[in-house]
């Protein structure tokens, strides 16, 4: 759990930098000014801010940090600090006890972490994405097919014989009728090699073949442990 809060924390006081430069770059009159909810957005303005080229001769105004992204990022952190300690004697308690407060672990995970947060957003707006994208049924794009997967794999009114027999055709395309989990091979003398049968599972249907090797050195016991992605059976093999 330390080590959560040790990564957010870095995440945090990086980030509190780039906020204080962008706003150490504002006019003097807008340097006090505080975040309140919604409002106040001087912090953010800086285009009577006269910034210079390389060659030190003044170019137009820029804008930092005016986009709806920039903003709500600027507002998390400002959120996140706890103006009631001072830095100089407790930066960690500057940074990090207002997130800890405002971002408890949930009671299904371990550990939570700004990181993680970003991806179960994301997540969840990739399944909005996908469940309200147009597809065409005929002279698929790349996106037509992914977005077609997706409803596949989430129709449960499909019939599970229909399922696997689409699943066996897919496997077979691969690796012909020498899929590695078919129970008999025609000709065993010609069994094809199985990094070939990988790297075609791999480009063509995106299958990933995880290979786990295992030693417990308490009992000198090694397992190897096999598994196929999307959700396939796992072998484990025990010496």
């Amino acid at each position: 759990m330390p080590h959560a809060y040790s990564n957010m924390c870095f995440v945090v006081w990086t980030s509190l930098i780039l906020i204080s430069e962008i706003v150490g770059a504002a006019p003097a009159s807008n340097k006090d000014t505080r975040i309140n909810g919604t409002t106040d957005q001087n912090i953010y303005n800086t285009t009577d801010c006269p910034t210079k080229d390389v060659h030190g001769n003044k170019t137009a105004n820029q804008n930092i940090c005016n986009t709806t992204a920039c903003q709500k990022r600027a507002k998390l952190i400002r959120k996140l600090l706890n103006d009631d300690i001072n830095p100089c004697t407790d930066f960690y308690g500057y940074v990090c006890n207002n997130w800890i407060f405002n971002y408890p672990i949930p009671d299904d995970k371990t550990a939570t972490s700004n990181m993680r947060n970003i991806n179960d957003q994301m997540l969840i707006d990739l399944k909005d994405i996908l469940e309200n994208t147009a597809y065409k049924t005929e002279e698929q794009n790349v996106t037509d097919k992914v977005v077609v997967a997706y409803h596949n794999c989430v129709n449960t009114s499909i019939h599970e014989t229909i399922q696997f027999r689409a699943l066996e055709t897919i496997l077979k395309s691969v690796g012909g009728q020498y899929w590695s989990i078919w129970p008999r091979l025609r000709d065993e003398s010609v069994i094809p090699c199985w990094q070939d049968l990988y790297i075609k599972m791999h480009y063509e249907i995106s299958f990933h073949l995880l290979l786990i090797v295992n030693f417990f050195s308490f009992t000198a016991q090694w397992t190897v442990g096999t598994k196929l992605h999307p959700t396939l059976a796992s072998h484990s093999y025990f010496g």
